[in-house]
């Protein structure tokens, strides 16, 4: 049973509980997409903009993050810190 204070409106703030559902709103978005594509899914070019847009989905948030990190105060990242750990428990 969650604890009172980590149930917000009747949601967990828990982050592993998100797990799941992005698995399977994952694996349903593949199944729809190999019913209507099928082989143009693996042509090559396709392949590439894939990838493209799977390292940069990853690429920007962080170099966003690191460069926020570098202008921020100590006391202010430390602040932080202690917050998310409150936060996610």
């Amino acid at each position: 049973m969650a604890r009172a204070d980590r149930i917000r409106g009747g949601f967990t703030t828990d982050a592993s509980n998100l797990n799941t559902p992005t698995l399977r709103g994952g694996a349903a978005l593949l199944i729809l997409g190999v019913a209507t594509a099928r082989l143009a899914l693996v042509q090559p070019h396709v392949l590439e903009i894939g990838l493209f847009i799977a390292v940069v989905g990853q690429v920007i948030p962080y170099s966003f993050e690191q460069v926020a990190l570098r202008t921020i105060f100590a006391g202010v990242f430390d602040a932080l810190r202690r917050t998310a750990s409150e936060i996610i428990g």
